[in-house]
């Protein structure tokens, strides 16, 4: 889907109410440079814990290591890169809580465990329900939609921040601005007028 900016795919079955769902994902190799993407410029993230999905080859994760990048974007409190299959080196006691292995319809995480919910390319960037096209062909796996953002919204305290490989279906836009647990930041109604690209999407976490 993103094509030449990852390495390789990995096969994963996941099964949700009885059914069974293959999904091959591409393994990310992107990094910090993604929250350039943010909406009203780049943010600060020090002192914020960070949840990176669909972590890929742990690029993100790495990138805050370089203090380049801890003085474009400020010190994260932590970061951890989460993937249904981890690289070996990941998975080496150099790196341990700084990878973890799990699955995004499940994350094996507390309540509220991390500021932000991160994912470029994983669970909620390859559900999300959405246009393919401008003649209006819907992709996506609309029935694990629901699961992974209320996953996304246990976990995450402050922001959901994530990708979709194409525009999304406006039905599922128009529930997501009337969802109570979120505040939709970006894209506004005016924003995602005739898009039909690959989309960011910035919801702010409503919780009591």
């Amino acid at each position: 889907m993103w094509g030449t900016d990852t390495l390789d795919t990995v096969m994963v079955t996941h099964k949700v109410a009885g059914k069974e769902y293959n999904i091959e994902y591409l393994r990310s190799n992107r990094g910090a440079e993604t929250l350039d993407q943010w909406p009203g410029g780049r943010p600060s993230i020090a002192g914020l814990s960070i949840l990176d999905v669909g972590t890929g080859d742990g690029k993100f994760v790495q990138d805050f290591d370089d203090p380049n990048t801890v003085k474009t974007y400020g010190q994260p409190k932590r970061v951890v890169g989460m993937d249904i299959s981890l690289r070996k080196w990941q998975q080496s006691p150099k790196y341990k809580g700084r990878f973890i292995k799990g699955d995004g319809l499940n994350l094996p995480f507390e309540d509220n465990e991390f500021d932000i919910y991160y994912c470029i390319q994983g669970p909620l960037a390859y559900f999300t329900p959405r246009w393919v096209n401008d003649q209006g062909q819907e992709g996506g796996t609309p029935e694990l939609w629901g699961k992974a953002l209320s996953e996304a919204y246990r976990v995450a305290r402050k922001y959901v921040y994530f990708t979709t490989t194409a525009k999304m279906d406006v039905q599922k836009y128009e529930e997501l601005l009337k969802d109570p647990r979120f505040k939709v930041v970006h894209p506004t109604p005016e924003e995602r007028e005739g898009r039909f690209g690959a989309q960011m999407i910035v919801l702010q976490v409503i919780k009591n």
